[in-house]
Parts: structure tokens; C-alpha cells; sequence
């Protein structure tokens, strides 16, 4: 028995098999019974079913199990499962925008969303998680996950909160233990890999991928200093 990420998106369910000799069960009849199909669409289903009961959990106040894992077990899954997820290296600090603020008042009962982030509207989309960090001095730090719940346009009044560049704000509106695990663990040693992961793909090759998914030359670097065999 093992853990299941695509059991309406949440890790904590669980998936189970039995073993049994070959010779007690007619396996071409059970496949003809069972009706196989393509997965691809229901996998999508999944994913927004999944979306539903996150949302009906948080208005609960409901916690969603959470246990995430270590990035050399993320590495190692395959590209079709493995939980993707984006580079957001930022500067300075924007005020919430009075659209995240009214959307998790509404949604959530809150008075405002748990973290944000402004972004360009083609850059981040509902459901991605971002990696947030920033670059100071040659080094990553603030490393944070943010789940994006939603992606709300930032008005030009707005002062504090709008950014000419980046004129739509991405935001989670729950605090991390109300939602799936993120794609791996984050701590002071993927932070020190990440430095010099960086250093070593180069910050202007990772800073064209900003905001986007990292480039295999990243992912295979942080592998590397996370003691693991690239592929």
C-alpha cells in the first residue's frame, strides 16, 4: 500500500493491491470486464475534483495532509507524474491587491490571502506552484512554496500593489497546511543547492526562466548537489 497524489490530488489517500497467483485469475477477461479508456481526460478531472475539496476543506477548516518529499525523490520520478512547478525569484514587496483581498474574504473568510505575488498574466496560472526565493548577495534566500489559488488583475491605482511590469497578482489564500503537499521539501540544504545550482547553470540563463518551468540544465544541476545521479 502506498501513497496516491492523483486520489483527488490529496497525498494522504490511499491506493492498494493484492497479490495472487496468475493461475486464478482470467487477466484477459478481467481487462475486457473492466472497460479500460484512455486516462488522460478523467487525469484532468482529477486534478479539478481535487481543486473542489481543497476549496471545501479550507471554508471547513479542514487540514489537508501533508507531507512532502525530499527533491532527490522528486528527480527520480518520472517527468509524466512527478508534481511540476516554477522558478519565481522576486524583488521588494507589493501590497495585496483589493481583488486577492475580495476573493478570499468571499472564499475563504479571511481578511486577505496567506502570501502573493505579482506576476504577467501569461506567466502564472491557477493551480501552478512557484518556487519563490530571492538572489542577494550570490545567494538564494526566503525560499518559500506558493500554491496559486488565483490570478486577479492589479489596478493602476492601486499604489503599493500595482507594478507596471507584472500588472496581475498571483496568490495563495491559505496558510501550507491546508493544501497538497508541494512538489518537494524545501530547508537549508536545497537552499544551498539551489545556490549553487544557479551559479553553476549561470543567474542570467535562470532568470530567462522566471516565472516559468526551470530548464533541464537547473534541474539536473540541483540533482547533482543534492548528491544525486542525473539522468
Amino acid at each position: 500500500m502506498g501513497p496516491s497524489p492523483s486520489a483527488l490530488g490529496m497525498n494522504g489517500l490511499k491506493e492498494m493491491g493484492t497479490l495472487v497467483d496468475a493461475a486464478t485469475i482470467d487477466i484477459d477477461r478481467l481487462l475486457k470486464e473492466a472497460k479500460p479508456f484512455p486516462a488522460k481526460k478523467k487525469l484532468e478531472w482529477l486534478r479539478k475534483e481535487g481543486e473542489k475539496v481543497k476549496l471545501a476543506m479550507a471554508k471547513a477548516g479542514r487540514r489537508v495532509l501533508y507531507d512532502p518529499k525530499g527533491y532527490a525523490d522528486w528527480y527520480k520520478d518520472s517527468r509524466k507524474v512527478r508534481k511540476p512547478w516554477k522558478l519565481a525569484c522576486w524583488e521588494g514587496n507589493a501590497n495585496v491587491a483589493e481583488a486577492a483581498r475580495q476573493f478570499v474574504s468571499k472564499n475563504f473568510d479571511r481578511s486577505g490571502p496567506r502570501d502573493w505575488l505579482n506576476v504577467d498574466k501569461h506567466q502564472v496560472r491557477k493551480g501552478d506552484w512557484l518556487l519563490c526565493f530571492t538572489w542577494t548577495n550570490s545567494q538564494a534566500r526566503r525560499l518559500s512554496w506558493l500554491y496559486v489559488d488565483r490570478v486577479v488583475p492589479v489596478q493602476k491605482l492601486e499604489h503599493g500593489a500595482y507594478e507596471q511590469d507584472f500588472p496581475f497578482q498571483a496568490f495563495q489564500a491559505e496558510d501550507p497546511v491546508r493544501y497538497d503537499a508541494p512538489p518537494f521539501h524545501l530547508g537549508r540544504k536545497f537552499a544551498q543547492a539551489l545556490t549553487k545550482a544557479i551559479k553553476k547553470v549561470g543567474a542570467a540563463k535562470v532568470d530567462k526562466s522566471n516565472y516559468a518551468i526551470p530548464p533541464r540544465a537547473l534541474l539536473d544541476a540541483l540533482a547533482q548537489m543534492s548528491g544525486q545521479r542525473t539522468r
